[in-house]
């Protein structure tokens, strides 16, 4: 099983297709196989070389307790980690909601190993008080178990795919509790300055967690970047509908990832 070594952690992770490197980081409670499930690695395998990680305390990597273990230079080292036990330099990145956050960390910590970031489902911005309120829910269903949590989830955003859901029961829900720290709140608008690769911004107009106007804020204050709004479409459902996303997402990728000729 390929594994690379972060800070002492395994972090696991797939490889799938040949091309440029394309980094694929999930959202939280997720794991590697949901771009498999959710039609990503069809999509994109046929022209990207896929790299899908297992987050820290998710999957197959290893799963701390303690909230010290988890924050996002943390969760940044474990991608840089993946990118040299692979021996690449520099690579694309596309992440969704907190694989969307690790984006934004990434364009502030190690900004110079990525040719380009597709941020899905948020912003750069501290969570204003109803996304930290919700933050503190997670943590509380959490405690109360993944059934629990779930059940709480579902009543949000419907039920979950049938696959997803067995996966996240299989979660360590002590290890997700301590991956939801403080460090939520750290704000990454302090270094729009330094992201001159590409960004494409992709968010949902009924996004309840991140607003769509801090979105196309954070792009008009970086130096290439672009926003796609998809209409009629929740948080989670980008996440699980690559049929929305997947258009935009070669699209930019085609423009961004294409030699330049004479």
């Amino acid at each position: 099983m390929p594994y690379a070594t972060s800070e002492g952690l395994r972090i696991y992770y797939e490889i799938a297709g040949a091309g440029p490197p394309l980094l694929l980081h999930h959202g939280l409670t997720g794991s590697w196989r949901d771009w498999e499930e959710f039609g990503f690695l069809d999509g994109l395998q046929d022209d990207y070389q896929l790299i899908m990680l297992d987050a820290r305390g998710h999957g197959a990597s290893d799963k701390p307790h303690d909230p010290a273990a988890y924050g996002f230079e943390r969760g940044v080292a474990d991608v840089v980690a993946v990118l040299d036990d692979l021996g690449i330099d520099r690579a694309h990145y596309y992440g969704y909601s907190y694989g969307g956050l690790m984006g934004w960390a990434l364009g502030k910590y190690a900004p110079e190993r990525f040719l380009s970031l597709v941020i899905g489902g948020a912003h750069p911005y501290p969570p204003d008080k109803a996304v930290w309120a919700r933050l503190e829910r997670m943590r509380e269903h959490l405690t109360q178990g993944m059934e629990a949590y779930i059940a709480w989830r579902e009543t949000q955003l419907g039920p979950w795919p049938a696959a997803f859901r067995q996966r996240g029961l299989e979660n360590d829900t002590a290890a997700l509790a301590a991956a939801i720290t403080l460090d939520q709140a750290e704000r990454f608008d302090d270094s729009l300055d330094q992201m001159t690769m590409p960004v494409l911004i992709v968010t949902g107009d009924d996004d309840e967690l991140y607003a769509g106007s801090r979105c196309h804020l954070a792009a008009s204050q970086l130096r290439d970047a672009s926003v796609v709004e998809i209409p009629n479409a929740q948080h989670f459902t980008l996440y699980a509908r690559g049929d929305l996303v997947l258009p935009h997402l070669c699209r930019f990728l085609a423009r961004v990832a294409t030699p330049a000729t004479d």
